[in-house]
């Protein structure tokens, strides 16, 4: 997934990094993961208060979203950042 915005910076995820997840329905707090909430994906940090998802960016900038779950679907754990430092790889 390509980075947009700069919800991440904190932990030096930044715009136009890519981001690889491994593809689970499920996640520990604290696992930075990419969630999909609505028609929009997002990369975030999980957690899981009572019967809400809080997915939390690491910059102050940004609010933290809090959902129920069912609203909240997890494509997968992030478990790797590219960045590239002359151009950009055609991505499909």
């Amino acid at each position: 997934f390509k980075v947009q915005d700069t919800s991440m910076s904190g932990i030096g995820i930044m715009p136009d990094d890519f981001v690889v997840a491994r593809r689970q329905r499920h996640a520990q707090n604290e696992d930075i993961v990419v969630a999909l909430v609505g028609d929009d994906a997002t990369v975030r940090r999980f957690r899981m208060a009572s019967q809400l998802v809080e997915l939390c960016p690491e910059n102050p900038d940004f609010r933290p979203l809090r959902l129920p779950r069912k609203d909240v679907t997890l494509l997968g754990k992030v478990i790797e950042v590219r960045r590239y430092y002359e151009g950009q790889p055609s991505v499909p």
